[in-house]
């Protein structure tokens, strides 16, 4: 009988690396500042720049979207992974509510929680995958919040044999 392979690992370091050089989100200015080592929390910052600018000044309502898809999905994966647990994570559904235009930069601070881990933990004990929506806000220079984003993060264990899809 064979062993079951081993998770992936990577480290907050070479997570924000990658990310902070993967184009789409490069050329819209959005910028990982920070991966907790045990992948829990992380600040992503969506920079008011000319690239990222709509017709009225303010940033771009898709660029705002974008800033909020990247971290969940990989987030969820290594906390798992930290736990010697297989697993695919992507983004299911989000939607967006903008409250006011953004005309400095914003910053999104993502927080998986105790909590969090045992309801996605729970779901993929009983059923094989999980779902958990997160509420993201970005704020503004001044802690004001331009746009609201509620994003649902799907979990599904991997079998054994199954490939991890990464481009890490």
């Amino acid at each position: 009988m064979s062993e079951s392979p081993s998770p992936k690992l990577i480290s907050a370091r070479w997570g924000k690396f990658m990310l902070n050089c993967f184009p789409p989100l490069f050329f819209q200015r959005i910028r990982i500042e920070e991966f907790s080592d045990d992948f829990r929390y992380c600040r992503i910052r969506v920079k008011k720049s000319w690239l990222s600018r709509n017709l009225h000044g303010a940033t771009f309502g898709g660029t705002i979207f974008s800033g909020a898809d990247p971290a969940f999905g990989i987030m969820y994966w290594q906390v798992f992974a930290q736990r010697g647990e297989r697993v695919q994570a992507w983004i299911k559904s989000a939607r967006i509510r903008f409250q006011k235009p953004a005309r400095s930069s914003l910053v999104y601070e993502y927080r998986i929680t105790d909590e969090d881990v045992a309801v996605m933990e729970a779901g993929l004990a009983e059923r094989g995958t999980a779902v958990r929506e997160h509420l993201l806000e970005a704020r503004d220079a001044d802690g004001v919040v331009c746009a609201s984003v509620y994003i649902e993060t799907y979990l599904r264990r991997l079998p054994d044999g199954e490939k991890e899809a990464s481009g890490f």
